[in-house]
């Protein structure tokens, strides 16, 4: 796919009511857990092209939080994307002032928020809080929910990160999901999903992490439930969907649950 149309692609995505709702949601959220829990935090986001969520999250940082520090550490696994946000960080299009810059890292700040943006693929060995900072994450993934890209992180973070904010969106639609199991060794079959089933994969999904077996080593309570239609024109089913950890009961955080 050339730099272009991947551009278009992305921005066909976010550039919709819906992800919009979807991301002052999050926030919100993001701002009920800190008013509770009043450490530092650590973010990590995917961005893209954006950077909507980040700036939007940065001013509701500052403004609500000018007391606490705050790191955003933002992922781009694509080299053309990655050159990209170079060139607007020349054009002052990004949410924060540059002061360091490597071959695929750069960083910089917004008042009482560091920003580290890397190239490369979002892991957990990738990140890197510090002891007592709280953890968020949005693997804002968007594609199909495979093994590598994306279900293992999940995993990852719901089982070793405590009182944690972590997020996940996904595509529900699963058109070329057939084809795609007898190619790639990464899909779940645990998860069971099915193409054509939307709402029954974004159920299938949550059930996947919600299961008791999953959650031996770490409660979590699930907080954020959405199957939407994604892209500019509203027609291609996704799913995002966010659990708070620690413990099996929030009462602090308002629950978002819907579907189209």
């Amino acid at each position: 796919m050339s730099e272009i149309a991947y551009h278009l692609l992305t921005m066909r995505l976010e550039l919709n009511l819906n992800k919009q709702e979807i991301r002052q949601e999050i926030i919100q959220q993001i701002f009920q857990e800190l008013s509770f829990d009043t450490r530092d935090a650590y973010i990590v986001s995917l961005p893209a092209d954006c950077w909507i969520f980040e700036e939007e999250l940065i001013a509701m940082l500052q403004g609500h939080f000018p007391e606490k520090q705050f790191t955003l550490h933002c992922f781009e696994n694509e080299l053309a994307r990655f050159n990209s946000t170079l060139q607007k960080e020349s054009d002052n299009e990004l949410p924060f002032v540059v002061d360091r810059r490597e071959n695929y890292f750069m960083s910089g700040s917004n008042e009482n928020v560091k920003v580290i943006y890397q190239y490369g693929n979002l892991d957990m060995e990738s990140t890197n809080p510090k002891k007592d900072e709280k953890f968020i994450a949005w693997n804002d993934f968007c594609g199909i929910p495979y093994r590598d890209r994306g279900v293992n992180l999940l995993a990852k973070m719901l089982e070793q990160k405590r009182d944690a904010l972590i997020y996940q969106t996904h595509s529900v639609s699963l058109r070329n999901y057939v084809c795609a199991t007898r190619l790639h060794d990464g899909v779940v079959p645990e998860m069971k999903l099915m193409p054509g089933h939307p709402h029954y994969n974004g159920i299938a999904f949550a059930n996947y992490f919600n299961d008791g077996r999953r959650m031996q080593k770490m409660p979590r309570a699930e907080v954020y439930y959405n199957v939407y239609k994604g892209g500019a024109l509203s027609h291609n089913p996704m799913m995002t969907i966010g659990w708070r950890t620690g413990t099996k009961k929030v009462s602090h955080i308002e629950k978002v649950d819907k579907e189209y």
